[in-house]
């Protein structure tokens, strides 16, 4: 069985920034009924605030199948943090934008945890030296 996310990350806002562009967002998603509060909240089967709303079919089709509106799994969640999503075999590391050779895996991973300290990575392409 396989489970399916939508994920929407903003990458411009600063991190100053933030709780005020997710109170916007929640505000506008509940205003246009794309979701709605969680009545039924628990933590164990339904942990998420809020779960879709009557008009997420607009933005998420799968939502027209009954039976995923009813999964207790499906909420909405908004996170002010950073995050790490990995696909697992779906992962692929960055072509240099410079000569199109792909970054080695294990330095591209290596990049995650300053990015965590709020630093910008730096990786040098091991083909052509320039620096990203």
């Amino acid at each position: 069985m396989s489970e399916n996310a939508i994920v929407v990350v903003e990458l411009s806002t600063t991190p100053t920034e933030v709780p005020e562009r997710i109170a916007a967002a929640k505000k506008w998603l509940l205003e246009n009924g794309i979701i709605t509060p969680n009545a039924q909240r628990d933590e164990l089967m339904q942990p998420s605030e809020h779960r879709a709303g009557p008009r997420a079919i607009e933005v998420a089709p799968p939502f027209a199948h009954e039976h995923i509106r009813r999964l207790v799994n499906n909420g909405v969640d908004f996170v002010c943090e950073r995050q790490v999503h990995h696909p697992i075999e779906n992962y692929e590391p960055p072509h240099c934008p410079s000569c199109g050779v792909r970054a080695d895996a294990d330095a591209h991973s290596q990049l995650i945890e300053p990015w965590f300290e709020n630093e910008e990575p730096v990786l040098a392409c091991q083909a052509c030296g320039e620096v990203h």
